[in-house]
């Protein structure tokens, strides 16, 4: 199957560790069919006085990823903020951006849970 990846979109949502940035990419696969999704651990400093005076700490936030078809593109932004709890004041921010050109990746299925593997 070929992809014209100019008529995709991606979507970064940056959240705050309490919420289960994993579960919402499996949600995305199983409920809205979207596989080009996923997550890393990120830290960093925001720029209010607050965050300035502890600029060592730096704050932690989970980072979501999702590559999305342009004609979905609206519909997934709008699940990720509802999902995110991006309304909330302080818990993250999230944009979306054109995407020039990307490659396919397609995984096999029967690939190991991460989570389960770090925990065990």
């Amino acid at each position: 199957m070929s992809h014209d990846y100019r008529e995709h979109r991606m979507i970064t949502c940056v959240v705050n560790t309490d919420i289960d940035a994993q579960g919402i990419t499996q949600r995305l696969k199983s409920e809205k069919q979207i596989l080009t999704a996923g997550v890393y651990h990120a830290r960093g400093v925001g720029g209010s006085a607050h965050f300035r005076s502890n600029m060592a700490g730096g704050q932690e936030k989970n980072v979501i990823i999702a590559v999305v078809p342009l004609d979905r593109a609206d519909e997934i932004f709008a699940y990720l903020y509802e999902e995110g709890e991006i309304y909330k004041p302080h818990h993250g921010m999230m944009y979306m951006e054109r995407i020039d050109c990307t490659t396919a990746l397609n995984l096999p299925e029967d690939l190991p849970d991460l989570d389960e593997m770090v925990q065990g």
